[in-house]
């Protein structure tokens, strides 16, 4: 399960979850919330810094054969503004015991995001007047870079490097707005697993005022935590284009898909 946008200081309700017994004994059962193991990460998470955070209405309960148990929990994020853009997983762990002395166990995920403190593109264009006849285009749709070391911030956009280019097609001003997108909005490119976190990639800047045929370039930067687990990983992310003062800017936007390769597990120089 993934619980996202819960900002510091937020509480929310999880649930209610559900246990089955398929079995043919009753079983009690017993809920609690345990921190994962380091190869239990999902890439781009870390470990829930503490799993008071969540906590059970009922966390034990008993149920008979072929039927189910519902729990809710509560989540509450510290108010704290270091947690925000963080990616935290945690599990809850079921543990049943059957009268004959039989122990099961299941440990199912929980994966928290933190937004940022960035602006949403719905609350840029608040204040924007719309108009139509607005239109952009962007001089690449796919973009790809690799290897990348871990570690250093490794710049697109330099000479040599991938880099892309807004244009205004339009005979009116427009303001881009650039996000990279917390999903893909669809399958990702074979070979390649969806974005770890959108973090991983940085954009030289996220609004891109264009005169009527006017161009600018935008440069982008990926830096890969130095952290074993992700070398050989191959990411694809997208960054979401839309101009603030479209009057239907769903129709208007584009894509770019930015595929990014991390060096081999034989090309890492350890110190």
């Amino acid at each position: 399960m993934i619980e996202r946008g819960l900002k510091p200081g937020e509480t929310r309700a999880i649930g209610p979850v559900s246990v089955w017994n398929t079995g043919a004994e009753p079983l009690e059962l017993g809920l609690s919330w345990q921190k994962p193991l380091a190869r239990e990460l999902e890439d781009g998470y870390e470990p829930i810094p503490d799993t008071d955070w969540l906590s059970w209405e009922t966390e034990r309960g008993r149920v008979a054969p072929d039927g189910r148990f519902e729990a809710t929990a509560t989540l509450r994020v510290p108010e704290r503004n270091s947690l925000r853009g963080k990616r935290y997983q945690a599990h809850w762990s079921v543990e049943g015991l059957t009268p004959a002395g039989s122990r099961l166990e299941a440990r199912p995920k929980l994966l928290l995001r933190v937004p940022g403190k960035r602006k949403s593109f719905e609350e840029r264009r608040r204040s924007r007047p719309r108009a139509k006849g607005v239109a952009f285009a962007a001089s690449a749709s796919v973009l790809k870079v690799e290897p990348v070391a871990l570690g250093p911030r490794v710049e697109l956009g330099r000479e040599g490097a991938p880099a892309f280019t807004l244009t205004n097609t339009g005979p009116l001003p427009a303001t881009v707005h650039l996000e990279v997108e917390e999903d893909l909005p669809g399958p990702p490119p074979s070979g390649y697993r969806r974005v770890p976190d959108p973090e991983f990639l940085s954009l030289s800047r996220e609004l891109v005022a264009l005169d009527p045929g006017e161009s600018r370039s935008v440069k982008l930067s990926v830096k890969v935590p130095r952290e074993a687990r992700y070398l050989g990983r191959r990411w694809a992310f997208t960054v979401l284009l839309r101009a603030l003062e479209a009057e239907d800017p769903g129709a208007q936007a584009a894509r770019i898909w930015v595929l990014v390769g991390v060096e081999e597990p034989t090309l890492l120089n350890t110190p």
